[in-house]
């Protein structure tokens, strides 16, 4: 017998807006960690923004080249904090490409 709790879940599942959910909640997390991690190492204000989560991968773009080699060097430690952070193995890749980044993003 389906419970009266498990109505709002299911319909959550069914309209897809669970993984919606999901995807936000990996991409705050992520966002979270970068700040914390490339604020200690940098010593410096950075803008970088988180796009989308598809496929266990998080797309960032960054203002520069530079900050996407940044992140493809410390990519392994990042994910090693989000994932344990989230509890789960969910995010496997991050893939930053260079774009402009809005001037209202929050600076890391």
């Amino acid at each position: 017998m389906l419970s009266i709790k498990d109505l709002p879940s299911r319909n959550m599942k069914r309209s897809g807006i669970g993984r919606q959910l999901e995807a936000n909640q990996v991409l705050h997390e992520t966002m979270k960690i970068i700040e914390e991690h490339l604020t200690l190492v940098a010593n410096r204000s950075i803008r970088c923004k988180g796009e989308y989560f598809k496929q266990g991968t998080v797309f960032l773009t960054v203002p520069s080249g530079m900050m996407a080699q940044e992140l493809r060097f410390k990519e392994q430690v990042i994910l090693e904090k989000v994932n344990k952070q989230l509890g789960a193995i969910m995010v496997k890749r991050l893939h930053a490409f260079v774009g402009t980044v809005d001037p209202n993003v929050k600076k890391l």
